[in-house]
């Protein structure tokens, strides 16, 4: 899967202000002292759900990963990239921060 080969990138039909209004509602604030962020790719599958779940920063603590990981797979309303005007499965970008 590389993303520098799709025409089109996956996006949140809502917007991303929605995206992250509705993870700040689902997500925990965190511990006292962590900070509550994270970046993480992605995968939009070609279906439009959340397949894969990478994080590169993560400012939660390693117990919060797997509720992160739960919240972020079980979104829905994506529209996947698109490649020779097919869907297919790529990456998504997102930086969250409480």
């Amino acid at each position: 899967m590389d993303d520098n080969e799709t025409e089109s990138s996956p996006k949140y039909l809502d917007g991303e202000k929605k995206l992250k209004k509705l993870l700040k509602k689902q997500l925990r604030k965190g511990k006292k002292g962590e900070k509550a962020r994270f970046k993480a790719s992605i995968v939009i599958k070609k279906d439009g759900t959340v397949g894969r779940v990478q994080f590169t920063e993560c400012g939660y603590a390693d117990e919060y990963k797997p509720e992160i990981i739960a919240v972020l797979q079980s979104l829905a309303g994506f529209t996947p990239g698109m490649k020779n005007g097919v869907a297919v499965d790529s990456w998504y970008y997102m930086n969250y921060k409480r």
